[in-house]
């Protein structure tokens, strides 16, 4: 698996963002691609990289794990393969 096919889902290659209240609001600016919303809970940290557990907003239903590191020195501007932001951003809302 590529980089960008498992960034985002493994632990070894997480979302970058510079603090907690960014991963929060990059949290609320994902949808699927499909447009489909979604929600999403804190299951842990391991290591300094938080573990978050994705639902389909509708249902309710577990669709994935994403995992942050809210302590990098930069933010993304990448979605994990399947999601896409909410609208276009430069940059993750701080």
């Amino acid at each position: 698996m590529s980089d960008m096919d498992n960034f985002g889902f493994e632990i070894e290659n997480p979302i970058t963002l510079t603090s907690i209240p960014v991963s929060y609001s990059y949290l609320e600016q994902l949808v699927l691609e499909c447009g489909s919303e979604i929600s999403y809970k804190r299951k842990c940290s391991i290591n300094r990289i938080d573990v978050w557990d994705i639902y389909y907003k509708d249902t309710g239903t577990y669709l994935v794990t994403l995992y942050i590191n809210c302590y990098a020195d930069n933010d993304t501007n990448k979605c994990p393969k399947g999601f896409k932001f909410r609208k276009k951003i430069q940059k993750v809302l701080h």
